[in-house]
C-alpha cells in the first residue's frame, strides 16, 4: 500500500467534475493560434493584447463613476441608507444569478460576440441610470439599470479572461496575468477624473462622459472580432481547408498502413505456424526412427514398424533362452 500524499499527490488528482468540464472543452489548435495574422504578428498576441487593452480602458471609463453611484442614488435619487443598502444587497444575488447565462451565450455565440453584446448593454444601462438628457428615469428603473449595468460587467469581466488564457501559450500565462494590477491601478486612478468631472459639471455630465468612452472602447474589440470568431480554431479560409486536407489524407495513409501491418502479421503467423508443424513432424520422424534402431541393437525381435518399442513378449523370452550359456 501506497501512503496518500507521498506516492501521488492529491492536489495533481482532477476531480470529477473536473475531468468531465476538461473533456467537454475542446483545446484550440495550436497552429491556428500561431498564424500570422497581421504585419507579422500572430493570432495569440494580436487578440490577446486587443482584448487586454480594451479591458483597462473600460476598466479606466467604469472608474470614473463606479464609486459616485451611491452618491447619486442618495443625494439625486433621494435613496434612505437602508434602500442603498437592500440595493446594493439584490444586485449581489442579481448577479450571481445572471452569470450563469455566460456559458450557454458563449457556446451559441462565441465569447467575442457575447463580450461586446454585454459590454453595450452595460453602456445602455449605464445611461438608463441618469436619464442621459433624453428622460427622467423613476426609481424604479434607475434600479433594473443598475442592476443590469453590474450584472453585464461582471459577466464580461470572466469571458475577457478566458480567452487571453486560452489563447496565450502556457509558459507566458503569469505575464498576462500580471496584468490584473495594471486594471485595478486604472481602475482606482480613473475615480480622480470622475470626482473631478461631477464636482465641476455634476454627476450626470460625468456620467455621459463614462458611456461615450465604453462606446467608443468597442473599436478596439475588433481583432478579436475578426480573428477570434464564433467559431474558435476555425479559420474558415484556404489554409484551413488545406490544413483538413492534409489531416483527413495523413489519416487515411495511417489506416492503410496499419491495416498492411495487420495482414503482414497474420501472414507471418500462419507462415510461422506451418513451418513450426512441419519442423515437429521431421523431428517425430527421426526420433521414431533413431528409437527403432536402438531396438534392434538390444534385441533381434525388435518391431520397426513405425512404432518403436513393441514387442511380442513370448518372443523375447524365447530369444533370451536361446541365446544363453550352457550350462546354466
Amino acid at each position: 500500500m501506497k501512503p496518500v500524499g507521498k506516492a501521488s499527490k492529491l492536489s495533481e488528482l482532477p476531480s470529477a467534475s473536473e475531468g468531465r468540464r476538461r473533456a467537454r472543452q475542446p483545446r484550440l489548435n495550436q497552429a491556428w493560434r500561431d498564424a500570422v495574422v497581421l504585419c507579422g504578428l500572430k493570432r495569440w498576441f494580436v487578440v490577446a493584447l486587443a482584448v487586454n487593452v480594451f479591458f483597462i480602458v473600460t476598466l479606466l471609463a467604469n472608474g470614473m463613476t463606479v464609486r459616485y453611484f451611491n452618491l447619486y442614488f442618495t443625494q439625486v435619487m433621494k435613496f434612505s441608507p437602508t434602500k442603498l443598502c437592500l440595493l446594493n444587497m439584490v444586485c449581489r444575488f442579481f448577479i450571481a444569478g445572471f452569470v450563469q447565462l455566460a456559458k450557454p451565450l458563449t457556446r451559441s455565440f462565441g465569447r467575442t460576440n457575447v463580450a461586446i453584446v454585454l459590454h453595450l448593454a452595460s453602456a445602455m444601462a449605464t445611461l438608463g441610470i441618469y436619464g442621459g438628457g433624453f428622460f427622467t428615469p423613476t426609481p424604479l428603473v434607475a434600479c433594473g439599470c443598475y442592476l443590469m449595468r453590474f450584472a453585464c460587467l461582471q459577466t464580461r469581466d470572466p469571458i475577457l479572461t478566458s480567452i487571453t488564457m486560452d489563447l496565450v501559450p502556457e509558459n507566458q500565462r503569469s505575464r498576462w496575468s500580471a496584468l490584473n494590477s495594471l486594471r485595478s491601478l486604472s481602475f482606482s486612478a480613473s475615480a480622480v477624473l470622475g470626482g473631478y468631472l461631477a464636482d465641476e459639471f455634476g454627476y450626470e455630465f460625468s456620467f455621459s462622459v463614462t458611456v461615450a468612452a465604453l462606446l467608443a472602447s468597442t473599436v478596439i474589440m475588433l481583432p478579436s472580432m475578426i480573428w477570434f470568431p464564433r467559431k474558435e480554431g476555425d479559420t474558415g479560409d484556404s489554409q484551413g481547408e488545406n490544413l483538413l486536407s492534409i489531416t483527413s489524407e495523413t489519416t487515411e495513409q495511417t489506416h492503410v498502413a496499419v491495416a498492411h501491418a495487420v495482414a503482414s502479421n497474420h501472414a507471418t503467423q500462419s507462415f510461422s505456424t506451418q513451418t513450426s508443424q512441419a519442423e515437429a513432424e521431421e523431428e517425430e520422424e527421426n526420433l521414431r526412427g533413431s528409437l527403432a534402431e536402438a531396438l534392434a541393437l538390444m534385441s533381434p525381435v525388435a518391431r520397426t514398424d513405425g512404432l518403436p518399442g513393441v514387442f511380442d513378449q513370448a518372443e523375447v523370452l524365447e530369444a533370451r533362452e536361446d541365446s544363453a550359456p550352457e550350462g546354466i
